[in-house]
């Protein structure tokens, strides 16, 4: 490569509540994992920067949000990376849409070639050497959001320089509270809310994810809280839960874009 070209992709820039501690592998540092939308390989940097301030918006404001929910190994014979899976709960279908008109914009432009396969959410988190049973063993489902899209570079050994990003609204982010904790919500309907919410718990204890109401039906703030303090209470009666209850507190606000607030209390 020359001064003027790089090996860049487009990846969502990816928050979870990361396990402390992982089985032996060479991980990939957490400020450097990703979800690579797609690969461009050896290109010209001002070329493809140029390019990308003219991309669509998505059809989301708030960035997708949603579970780890396998633990994989790429490729199958012979696996060179450890990669977990992503479930999205919310904002799915514009999540796959954004991704495909993404590729067709640079296959129109012969840049990539059009992808066959289908696409499979997916950060890598770690390369050999490793022991995939003991990763299999060892793998708990985990919440995960998406917080922007970046235009990467990438400089060898797992470590990626941002050229270019489009930042989206988090689902929800921990915020410094007198209470014992609080979280700022976001999303587009009660029931986002509430999703996001379930998350945001779950980023504090993840077990809770095995207790999440599938398809809760609130209308109302106060139908929201309650619903969450039963999943709570169930959770705790059947393995013990850190998490209390949640404060019967605030309003939901309207923010830019038409973007629900609520800010969330939780006893602990």
């Amino acid at each position: 490569m020359d001064d003027f070209t790089a090996r860049l992709f487009f990846g969502f820039q990816i928050e979870a509540a990361w396990p402390k501690m992982l089985p032996l592998g060479r991980l990939v540092a957490e400020k450097e994992r990703h979800l690579t939308a797609l690969f461009l390989g050896e290109q010209d940097r001002q070329k493809m920067v140029d390019l990308v301030k003219t991309l669509p918006q998505p059809g989301f404001a708030i960035g997708p949000a949603g579970i780890f929910t396998e633990c994989l190994f790429f490729p199958k014979k012979h696996p060179r990376c450890i990669v977990w899976k992503i479930d999205w709960l919310t904002h799915s279908d514009p999540f796959f849409a954004f991704q495909k008109a993404l590729q067709d914009i640079f296959v129109a432009q012969n840049i990539v070639k059009e992808e066959k396969r289908d696409f499979v959410p997916h950060v890598t988190i770690s390369r050999p050497p490793f022991h995939p049973k003991e990763w299999q063993k060892t793998f708990t489902p985990l919440p995960v959001i998406a917080t922007g899209l970046h235009l990467f570079e990438s400089l060898g050994h797992s470590t990626y320089r941002s050229l270019w990003h489009m930042p989206f609204i988090e689902a929800y982010r921990e915020i410094e509270h007198t209470a014992d904790m609080a979280f700022s919500i976001r999303g587009s309907t009660i029931y986002e809310l509430h999703q996001h919410a379930q998350l945001a718990l779950a980023s504090a204890y993840p077990p809770f994810i095995g207790y999440f109401a599938k398809d809760p039906h609130v209308d109302t703030l106060e139908d929201l809280i309650s619903d969450l303090n039963a999943l709570i209470s169930h959770t705790d009666s059947t393995i013990g839960c850190p998490l209390k209850a949640v404060s019967y507190h605030g309003d939901i606000k309207q923010g830019s874009k038409n973007v629900l607030e609520w800010e969330m209390i939780i006893d602990v």
